[in-house]
């Protein structure tokens, strides 16, 4: 088997599990059972999935066999879809080595999956995660008000049990309307404010404030009138239930999911005038 580099967020995923997992095993019974774990997650992002499968032989070492003949399959439970992963042994930061099982499948949100490893005994695990959908909210127009005299907009998150992970309003802009897109990048999650109303949250979108700080990072005058600003949009980042349950220690497994998202859109002529954006 081929071997390959270990993805450095993985590695600090599955070696803090696998720690943690540390002096929680009890002793087989005279006639050991074949026990495999699983940790890993799909990340809807990214082009290669990974998991590590290891069997458990010696309940003092906690090991286990390199040579053992593992198989793992990633079945898409809407479509029924099923994918054999394939094996490659790697070496981990620490040099020990492990089965890593990778696949290239497109991962997609609102999906719901289950990941099966099969030891060369017949023993078997499987886990199942959903992988999260984009979030529905309804996005106001931008208005010149709420007392500040300057252009913000509203987003409306009903029914958001809890904040994304990450969430980022993103300006792409031309500087002095010539040259290749640059994205300004500006955090928002903090200032999501929880509305018990609607079960959800709503965010302000400071557009004309924001502007300042897109011209700073520009190294731009706030008198500047030359900068396009060609679409705002949200990106925000979504784990799935899995990494918010408290761990057992008596588990061996770990699966997850993860996905981010982009809301684009453009504001009226007249708003991007007012503000001190030239248009193209």
């Amino acid at each position: 088997m081929r071997e390959i580099a270990v993805r450095a967020t993985l590695i600090c995923v599955i070696g803090f599990i696998i720690t943690g997992c540390e002096n929680s095993f009890t002793p087989f019974a005279e006639k050991r059972v074949e026990i495999l774990s699983i940790n890993g997650f799909l990340d809807a992002d990214v082009d290669t999935q990974f998991v590590r499968v290891a069997i458990i032989r010696n309940e003092i070492e906690q090991v286990a066999s390199l040579n053992d003949s593992l198989s793992v399959e990633l079945r898409d439970l809407n479509t029924a879809a099923v994918t054999a992963m394939t094996d490659s042994l790697v070496s981990l930061g620490d040099g020990e080595r492990a089965h890593l099982f990778f696949t290239d499948i497109p991962i997609l949100g609102d999906r719901d999956y289950r990941i099966t490893a099969t030891g060369p005994g017949g023993g078997t695990s499987a886990q199942q995660t959903t992988v999260p959908g984009r979030i529905a909210f309804a996005r106001n127009t931008a208005t010149n008000g709420q007392g500040t005299g300057q252009y913000v907009q509203t987003l409306t998150f009903a029914n958001l049990p809890l904040r994304p992970e990450s969430v980022d309003v993103v300006y792409t802009v031309l500087r002095n309307g010539t040259g290749d897109a640059i994205r300004v990048v500006i955090p928002y999650r903090d200032l999501m404010v929880q509305v018990p109303t609607i079960s959800g949250y709503q965010l302000t979108v400071r557009l004309e404030q924001d502007r300042i700080t897109v011209l700073s990072v520009l190294g731009l005058p706030i008198e500047n009138g030359t900068t396009v600003l060609q679409n705002v949009s949200l990106e925000y980042a979504l784990l799935s239930d899995e990494w918010r349950i408290p761990r057992n220690p008596n588990r061996l497994d770990f699966f997850a999911s993860a996905a981010s998202y982009v809301e684009e859109w453009t504001l009226p002529e007249s708003v991007l005038d007012d503000m001190g954006y030239a248009t193209p």
